[in-house]
């Protein structure tokens, strides 16, 4: 028996129900619906496999038309493998350009769109797939210049090149963009010698390569500038006013909105949701919300 009752203990904040109470759930998607197939990736590590691994899996991975995680542990059951990362400076940003590096090598002629995340997150594939559905979106990908999609952010450094989107809230590549970063990143003089040098965080080396390679972050929000990837859980969003560092990485975003004025219905992605959490944020808005609706995908694709 599901327990629909928001402020209990043992389920979601009285705060995160106000959130998900926003969000709609669109309307499945066939599984062979042209230019809208998606491969979720999870960023994780071995300790996570037990519990935020196995919760992504089971609430909303499984929705994906492909599913990969990218650790330190190989873990085939859970779809878990590991991706080479050279040694050198910045890490991080090393293990981001090898998972992209594994994608573009294996798996870039069979999806049309790549979303990346952490493995705290929650994304409601049904509204990612139906977002990238829309007409100006499968322009946007017919035209070649590439899409990165995400909750965009402006670095208050004058220096740094341009928007980017947070990484926590999780973001979205579609074919083109991830063939410009890949070669920009290959290239003997070109975007990741440079951004190695100034050991930048990974979301930030990320946007700093694409706008190298011409791939600007677009925008996102729907059409009242309310935000469809979150940065925050929905338990800690309600209290978010602009008064702290998201307000100033986003002030230069045009009628830019906080708290609960900031989630809109066709919301995709939010963050900061470790096992117990996500299952009952899921479980609050698929089932306590919403009629359980028919998988995008019937089953966990593997690849």
């Amino acid at each position: 028996m599901t327990n629909c009752t928001a402020g209990r203990g043992d389920e979601i904040s009285g705060g995160a129900a106000s959130v998900l109470r926003l969000v709609r759930v669109a309307e499945p998607t066939s599984v062979g619906h042209s230019g809208t197939r998606v491969l979720c990736l999870v960023s994780t590590n071995g300790a996570n496999h037990d519990d935020n691994l196995e919760a992504v899996r089971s609430t909303w991975g499984w929705r994906c038309h492909g599913f990969l995680a990218f650790s330190d542990t190989m873990d085939l059951n859970r779809s878990a493998v590991v991706a080479p990362v050279p040694e050198g400076r910045a890490p991080a940003w090393q293990s981001v350009r090898s998972m992209w590096r594994y994608i573009s090598y294996h798996y870039a002629s069979e999806f049309d769109w790549f979303l990346s995340v952490n493995d705290d997150a929650m994304v409601i594939v049904e509204n990612l797939v139906a977002y990238l559905g829309r007409p100006g979106l499968q322009a946007q990908r017919a035209s070649g210049s590439g899409t990165y999609l995400g909750f965009r952010l402006v670095a208050p450094n004058p220096d740094f090149p341009g928007p980017y989107n947070s990484g926590g809230a999780g973001y979205v590549l579609d074919r083109a963009a991830l063939h410009k970063m890949m070669t920009c990143m290959d290239a003997e003089d070109g975007c990741g010698a440079a951004i190695m040098a100034h050991d930048l965080a990974e979301d930030m080396a990320l946007g700093s390569s694409l706008h190298a390679a011409g791939v600007f972050a677009y925008e996102a929000r729907d059409e009242l500038h309310r935000n469809r990837f979150h940065p925050f859980s929905p338990e800690t969003i309600p209290a978010s006013d602009g008064r702290d560092w998201l307000g100033e990485y986003t002030k230069k975003n045009e009628h830019a909105k906080f708290g609960l004025e900031d989630i809109s219905p066709e919301t995709v992605t939010f963050d900061g949701l470790h096992d117990s959490a996500l299952l009952f944020a899921h479980r609050y808005l698929y089932y306590c919300l919403h009629a359980p609706s028919t998988p995008v995908v019937a089953g966990l694709s593997t690849t």
